[in-house]
This record gives C-alpha cells, structure tokens and sequence, in this order.
C-alpha cells in the first residue's frame, strides 16, 4: 500500500475549486491529482488507475498544483543558471581578461602578453 499524501486543507480547497471552475484539461488534471489523494486519501498507484496516468505523472501533477498554489514559480520550467560553467562568472572573467587584453594590442587567440607572433 502506497504513502498517504499530505497536503493542506488550503491547497485541498483551492484544488477542489479549480476543478469546479477550469475549463483547461492541464489545469483540471493538476487539480483532480490533488483532490483525489488529498481530498479523498487515494495513494498515487490508486489515483494513477483512475486517472490513466503513470504514478511519476500523477506525483508531478500534484507537485506542479503545489508550487502553483504557493505562488514560488510559474507552472512552466524554469531552467536558468550556467549549465556548462566550470567556473563562477566572476573567476571566468577574471581568467577571460588576460585574452581580451593581449587580442587588443594586436595578439592572437592563445597569445599572451610578452609573447607575440614572430
């Protein structure tokens, strides 16, 4: 038998007026996930039988209505940040520097100062 949810009587009641009032199937999915583990108990493998959705589904709708509810984030992704930084933005330019000098006083990419093309 599955974990019981926990959720608030807040998050419960908004859920239970969204399904009341949208007219958005993504919205009354998210809602209806809610409603039926927190309103009704249901676990995730019962509420994902009933709503014909796999259980990761079913968790990310419930989460996706959560975050909504709280007001933190859009319902969107919010990817941001520097994926493919080896270093903080302040060191990368610090290190960058040395380049861009050397490339305005005529050097080539790799050539640091004191160490000009022949």
């Amino acid at each position: 038998m599955g974990r019981r949810s926990e959720l608030s009587a807040e998050v419960i009641e908004t859920a239970r007026e969204v399904v009341r009032k949208t007219k958005d199937a993504g919205e009354l999915r998210r809602a209806m996930s809610v409603v039926l583990s927190g309103g009704l108990g249901m676990t995730l493998p019962q509420v994902r039988e009933l709503m014909g959705r796999s259980r990761a589904t079913v968790a990310r709708f419930r989460a996706q209505f959560k975050t909504w509810f709280s007001n933190r984030q859009a319902q969107e992704r919010q990817w941001g940040g520097r994926r493919r930084a080896y270093l903080p933005l302040e060191e990368e330019k610090a290190f960058l520097a040395r380049f861009f000098e050397a490339a305005a006083q005529g050097g080539g990419l790799g050539c640091e100062r004191g160490m000009e093309r022949s």
